[in-house]
Formats: structure tokens, sequence, C-alpha cells
């Protein structure tokens, strides 16, 4: 079982874009919660940030992988390694809640 991951910019997604190669979660449930803070689902952002390079031009991607059977407002709860496009959630700060598949 994987650690949910939590919106607000409380966990760290890995970007593999040269121009700013971390970023945080963004969107969130707003009547699910873990631990104080709105549960990351599938189809909720990331924090916008740069990539590239050459230019470094602003993008948010949305989260487009998560729990099949864990849900929170009818949307799978993205996890530790659930992704984006290319991009990945690569650290969870909340240590105790889980949820299964993967």
């Amino acid at each position: 079982m994987l650690l949910v991951a939590r919106g607000s910019v409380q966990d760290v997604v890995t970007t593999n874009e040269g121009c700013q190669p971390i970023t945080t979660t963004q969107g969130c449930s707003t009547d699910v919660f873990v631990r104080g803070f709105g549960v990351h689902r599938i189809g909720d952002s990331n924090t916008p940030h740069t990539f590239g390079p050459p230019a470094c031009p602003t993008h948010q991607t949305y989260l487009s992988t998560g729990s099949a059977t864990v849900f929170a407002n009818s949307k799978g709860v993205g996890r530790y390694l659930d992704m984006y496009v290319a991009e990945i959630i690569t650290t969870v700060t909340q240590a105790s809640v889980f949820a299964g598949d993967f």
C-alpha cells in the first residue's frame, strides 16, 4: 500500500524538467481530509512551475494516475509515486494514511 498524497502545497512533485526540477501538489478535495489537508486526487493540479529550457514558460499539470479502489469525491486518491504526465509524486509528508493497489 502507498501513502496518500495531500494537496495545498503539502507534497513534493518531481517534474523532470530542466528549469524547475521540483514543484508541489496543489489541488485537493474540499471535504475529504488526511491529517488536516485535502486529499489530492486524479484530476487535481500541481503548483504552476516553469519547464524547458530554453524559454522556461510556466505550466501546470494534472494528476493522471491514482488509486483504483480508494476514492474521494468519486476520484481515485493520489499517492506516493502516482503520475501527472511525465511528473511524479516523490515525497508524501504524512506517514499514517495508506491506499491500496498499485
